[in-house]
């Protein structure tokens, strides 16, 4: 009877390990996500590329001419220059091996965010991501222009979706 209560709890926790394992799959491309970096991103290309629901100094008539969102694909010294401050660290990047893609929206909330999933369709590359909403925190603000850096492997795609979950 011991023997048999043995093997059954090991079989359970052997069938417990390989779920967990495959639950827990790693995104394609090897992303790395900073998702909060307005700090990076020089202020002059911010006023250049605002968005929809945020106030940013110009009138009501000239924000509603503005997208909701907007993408940037960084795949050469020179855009990389044009939208980033000067020796930032963590995106010291080698755009022969690596891409970022620059993703700005009007948001509600501070709280972290997360890539929940990533794929290419065709030559689009949609990133899922979800906000870690707190219920019954109170944790919204006014809308401001968060902006999103997603550092990955070189791939193939000439457009980016980002969708939130």
């Amino acid at each position: 009877m011991r023997k048999l209560l043995t093997l059954c709890v090991t079989l359970m926790g052997i069938v417990l390990s390989i779920s967990f394992v495959g639950c827990s799959a790693e995104l394609p491309y090897h992303p790395e996500f900073y998702e909060n970096a307005v700090s990076w991103i020089r202020e002059d290309f911010q006023n250049e590329n605002h968005v929809k629901g945020v106030e940013n100094g110009s009138d009501a008539e000239d924000a509603e001419q503005y997208p909701e969102t907007r993408t940037f694909i960084v795949s050469d010294e020179a855009d990389h220059k044009q939208i980033f401050l000067d020796d930032i660290d963590e995106l010291d990047v080698d755009l022969a091996e690596k891409t970022l893609i620059v993703y700005t929206f009007a948001a509600e909330y501070v709280l972290p965010a997360k890539i929940v999933t990533m794929y290419l369709n065709d030559d689009v590359l949609t990133v899922e991501y979800e906000i870690e909403l707190i219920p019954e925190t109170g944790s919204a603000v006014k809308p401001f222009q968060r902006w999103f850096i997603l550092k990955l492997d070189k791939t193939d795609f000439s457009s980016v979706n980002f969708v939130e979950r």
